[in-house]
């Protein structure tokens, strides 16, 4: 990821050569033991699943920062469990780990986040997941504002997902975070921001 950032926009690739390193991650058994293992728990082999690991774990796997959307580190260590559902996990949690906070990916790359066991979709892929914090970082940059939100706002598709939401003109960023709404903590669930240099094309 920090050597070919691949599709990220140049904020989100500026965000990382800032912020992100990379740290030693255990990628868990080979392909043959995966295989056998999934033999064992589903009487089949998912080579879907097998294959999306191995790409999630080439592009993600031991990088870490600290996230503007949880106001701590993240490290991303991609895994297949059989005792779980057959999906990849691991792939996003809290450095050090909670325990109560997790992220998984689907085979089709939606990102599922948990609390206490209880999973639901994020984001449709953890690009999206980067590219949401490199929004929260430069929106914060500009001053904050309890102001109703302005008309003619424009969703950020390529930061936004299923939970979370990023909208903008070219003098204001909105955020919304449904996951933070139902944990409880409203203060964190929306925001609004004056953009330090509006109409930047090169942020969004």
């Amino acid at each position: 990821m920090l050597d070919d950032p691949g599709p990220l926009s140049p904020l989100a690739r500026d965000f990382l050569a800032r912020n992100a390193k990379r740290l030693p991650v255990d990628l868990g058994p080979d392909d043959e033991r995966l295989r056998a293992d999934m033999r064992a728990a589903y009487g089949r082999v998912d080579e879907d699943l097998l294959a999306r690991l191995r790409w999630a774990q080439d592009r993600y796997a031991g990088l870490s920062y600290q996230s503007p959307l949880f106001y701590q580190a993240v490290f991303f260590q991609p895994q297949f469990d059989p005792e779980d559902e057959p999906a990849i996990w691991g792939v996003l949690q809290p450095d050090p780990a909670d325990g109560c906070f997790d992220a998984g990916m689907a085979v089709d790359g939606t990102v599922l986040f948990g609390m206490f066991e209880s999973y639901r979709p994020a984001f449709p892929s953890l690009d999206h997941f980067l590219e949401c914090d490199a929004v929260m970082e430069y929106a914060r940059r500009g001053r904050p504002c309890d102001d109703d939100p302005p008309p003619n706002l424009r969703l950020v598709e390529h930061a936004s997902g299923f939970d979370v939401e990023w909208s903008a003109n070219d003098e204001a960023l909105v955020h919304r975070c449904g996951l933070w709404a139902e944990l409880g903590f409203p203060g964190l669930a929306r925001g609004m921001w004056i953009r330090q240099e509006p109409g930047n094309a090169l942020a969004l």
